[in-house]
């Protein structure tokens, strides 16, 4: 029997072509390559993800919200959301961003939404009838003091890649762009394996925030640490598995066309590849029975 209690709203031929496995025509925008923010995700890229995967009004947490493009996709298509971003300056950007694109709320009411920045614990709330987009400076580990457990509909973020943004970039010898100077920054975390714990705790607060069925997304790359390859995505994959969340799909977003100064890796005595291509891995928090 056919499951007719969700119905998308793309029409077929869009859902086809978003349902091909590897997604090369999404890029920043003018506007996104001026701001600097070392690993900045275009806010079409998350549009997407919301037309394949939220079909009505809901909430949408990014636990690592960065220059704000999550909650800016979801200002764009009627949703409601917060953000945690410990940087401070990062947090402003995303405030910023979001109000220069500030809209009517698309709930119908002709209202215009609610753009708050929060900066010391409280609990937060999202009226059914006023889009309201919130930007917490925090630590994404206090998540739970911000949310009631089961209150998200939508996660979808980019969590910090370790140490390397302290380190040239190997495909194109960009210079560091770390994150931030803040001992309690993911990013400043020493060893791999204590920051990969650490995530994992995260991720747990964050399984028991979204609702039950509701999709979460988390966008990876690979990693190179000198000669150290480390599979990154495979990681994060088994962190969430081993959480809880089921894996539903794993999507390649082909970004080859940003890069126009790569250098041919380890010539001519070792072979490495230039990865020029990122995992959307796809999620779901089951059902309740």
């Amino acid at each position: 029997m056919k499951n007719t209690s969700r119905r998308t709203p793309l029409d077929g031929k869009t859902w086809l072509r978003y349902s091909i496995s590897v997604w090369e025509d999404i890029e920043k925008s003018p506007e996104e390559k001026a701001l600097r923010h070392p690993a900045l995700y275009p806010s079409a890229l998350v549009e997407r993800l919301l037309d394949c995967y939220v079909w009505q009004p809901g909430i949408v947490l990014d636990p690592f919200l960065g220059s704000g493009s999550s909650l800016l996709a979801a200002l764009k298509k009627g949703h409601s959301g917060v953000g945690v971003e410990i940087v401070p300056d990062f947090a402003r950007m995303a405030l910023q961003r979001l109000k220069a694109s500030a809209h009517p709320s698309l709930f119908g009411d002709g209202q215009e939404p609610v753009i708050r920045l929060v900066t010391r614990a409280e609990r937060l709330s999202f009226p059914v009838d006023r889009q309201t987009l919130i930007v917490v400076r925090d630590d994404a580990r206090s998540l739970s003091a911000y949310l009631e457990e089961e209150s998200v509909d939508f996660l979808v973020t980019s969590p910090p890649y370790w140490v390397i943004h302290r380190r040239p970039r190997t495909a194109d010898a960009k210079k560091p762009r770390p994150y931030s100077d803040i001992p309690q920054d993911l990013g400043n975390v020493e060893r791999y394996e204590d920051f990969l714990e650490q995530l994992g705790k995260i991720f747990a607060v964050a399984y028991r925030l979204l609702k039950p069925a509701a999709f979460c997304v988390v966008n990876v790359m690979d990693l190179r640490y000198g000669a150290r390859f480390i599979p990154y995505h495979v990681d994060v994959l088994n962190l969430l598995v081993n959480q809880g969340f089921q894996p539903q799909d794993i999507i390649i977003w082909n970004r080859a066309r940003e890069y126009n100064n790569l250098r041919p890796l380890g010539y001519p005595h070792k072979f490495i590849v230039n990865k020029v291509h990122e995992y959307l891995l796809v999620f779901r928090k089951p059902e309740k029975q």
